[in-house]
């Protein structure tokens, strides 16, 4: 991402009272299993494509992140990877006219490739950065295990009447007290952790051909193993000398089985 200013804001992480949560379709995991697979040494990032349905605080019909599609930006490291907005975007967006829609809106996806998801401190870094020049910001981290982390953050401003008493020592000994009120404003950046919803990826036609053949591979090996009550033969392979401190002498047979 784009090297932006020094967050002002306190990031604070809120557990949800609702079950708050993001869905990825097929084709979406489908998109994702084939960057893991092909970029599983080092980490890789994109635009995550959404769109929103219910609210935050909506006990009827809570927040819920729905992915539409995915763009990878970057090819990083083992541990890093960042991009910055370019013209690709937007022709990405032009070729798929879907994604023009005022009701999509961009987020992140990265993948951490071997490693477990969570969001570490470069990943809760870049929840501050976005965060605070959006209403909204998306950030979904998968790996190659198939297993993801997901989270979407809030500007948050609070306002409260407050009623302060107060006390202060004055000349000759004298205490001054009293009572001020006054409103207090204040405002933060909350993130919540969401819900993972994945939609199985059916196994197309040529997967089940692949395992089909991996089953008959596995099948004639077993006919090859031992089998009890079979007919053997056996063949010699070595005899051994007699030596001077054991006059005896061995000799070595493979079991073959006989078909």
């Amino acid at each position: 991402m784009e090297t932006a200013k020094k967050p002002s804001l306190e990031l604070i992480k809120r557990k949800p009272d609702l079950p708050y949560k993001i869905i990825i379709p097929v084709e979406v995991e489908k998109k994702i299993r084939l960057l893991c697979t092909h970029i599983s040494q080092v980490e890789w990032s994109g635009v995550l494509f959404y769109q929103v349905e219910g609210a935050f605080n909506d006990k009827d019909n809570p927040l819920t992140i729905k992915c539409v599609d995915i763009f990878q930006m970057d090819k990083g490291t083992g541990g890093y990877t960042e991009f910055n907005v370019s013209p690709d975007i937007v022709s990405y967006m032009i070729d798929h006219p879907e994604l023009l829609s005022e009701d999509v809106f961009q987020g992140l996806i990265h993948s951490h490739n071997n490693m477990a998801t969570f969001f570490s401190g470069t990943d809760t870094g870049t929840l501050s950065q976005e965060g605070e020049d959006m209403a909204h910001f998306v950030s979904l981290i998968v790996n190659n295990a198939g297993t993801y982390s997901a989270a979407v953050t809030r500007r948050y401003k609070a306002k409260q009447q407050v009623k302060e008493e107060f006390t202060y020592p004055t000349w000759k000994e004298g205490e001054v007290t009293g009572t001020d009120e006054f409103e207090a404003e204040e405002e933060y950046l909350e993130w919540f952790p969401l819900e993972i919803q994945k939609e199985t990826v059916p196994v197309d036609e040529v997967e089940k051909e692949m395992l089909a053949r991996m089953k008959e591979i596995d099948a004639e090996k077993a006919k090859k193993a031992y089998t009890p009550g079979a007919t053997y033969g056996l063949s010699l392979i070595h005899i051994s000398e007699p030596t001077r401190q054991a006059e005896i002498s061995y000799a070595v047979f493979c079991l073959k089985k006989k078909i």
